[in-house]
């Protein structure tokens, strides 16, 4: 049973290498500051958009596909 006992040792070097692996990922998440990733800075309010300026980029997104589509537009 030389084989399978070689198999064994092969797995579970791998296994310690992907161990190491995810150990190394977590202590590089645990290092990065919290608002990674966000988008905004904690403690700042949320930007608010009009109707307004909602109803221009629909209407300016619209037209561009009708331009793409080929349906004039604007």
């Amino acid at each position: 049973m030389i084989g399978l006992a070689n198999v064994v040792r092969v797995l579970r070097k791998q296994r310690d290498e992907a161990q190491f692996e995810i150990d190394r990922l977590h202590r590089t998440i645990q290092a990065l500051p919290d608002r990674a990733g966000r988008g905004r800075r904690p403690g700042m309010p949320k930007r608010h958009m009009s109707k307004a300026a909602r109803k221009r980029i629909a209407d300016a997104q619209r037209a561009r596909r009708a331009r793409v589509q080929g349906r004039g537009g604007g």
